[in-house]
């Protein structure tokens, strides 16, 4: 019986070890998102370039990500691709970290427009409430903006975090959800005043 055994666990045996196929190594595990935090998400900081760990994290360059496809349009393309703000600055969207960033003229980063996967370590982001964000980071302070939205919303915990509202802040309710959220807290230093 040991030689039986031995023999059938020698037979199942492979001779060579199976090699990898092509998209089993390019397969990674998806990576956890980054957090939204006080002055930024992740390793994105507005006031900074942006670093080479969000382009490795991305998959892809500059170049790929902006310069290529801006290439060859025309200036109503570039606004229509998103390319471009309604300010004119250079956006990047970056759909592995669920960010658009924006950019200066000289290219360091301005703002980020955050998505909805992309939460602080309370949980809040795109689409929380009035009340999440009092039960997550305390009091929030309200202030009316001019449009495309109405209401800005802030907690004193994430200093440069705008959860922005499409209604006027005298009419929002504790269970309206946020419309977006930015991460701003850089002057861009070229800007004509």
């Amino acid at each position: 019986m040991i030689v039986w055994l031995v023999m059938g666990c020698s037979a199942k045996e492979p001779v060579s070890k199976p090699t990898e196929t092509s998209a089993e190594k390019t397969t990674a595990p998806p990576s956890p998102p980054w957090t939204l935090h006080a002055t930024g998400v992740g390793e994105l900081v507005p006031g900074a370039l942006i670093p080479d760990s969000v382009y490795d994290r991305e998959g892809k360059n500059f170049e790929e990500l902006w310069a290529q496809p801006i290439r060859d349009l025309d200036e109503e393309d570039e606004y229509g691709q998103g390319l471009r703000d309604q300010e004119g600055y250079p956006t990047i969207r970056f759909e592995e970290l669920d960010v658009v960033a924006k950019l200066t003229h000289s290219f360091i980063l301005l703002g980020i427009w955050v998505g909805p996967s992309v939460r602080t370590d309370q949980g809040t982001g795109l689409g929380s409430t009035l009340s999440e964000l009092e039960a997550a980071h305390g009091p929030v302070s309200q202030q009316n903006i001019p449009e495309p939205y109405h209401c800005v919303a802030r907690v004193s915990e994430l200093k440069h975090v705008h959860f922005l509202f499409e209604d006027h802040c005298d009419r929002l309710q504790p269970d309206t959800p946020s419309a977006a959220v930015y991460v701003g807290g850089y002057d861009d230093p070229d800007a004509q005043p």
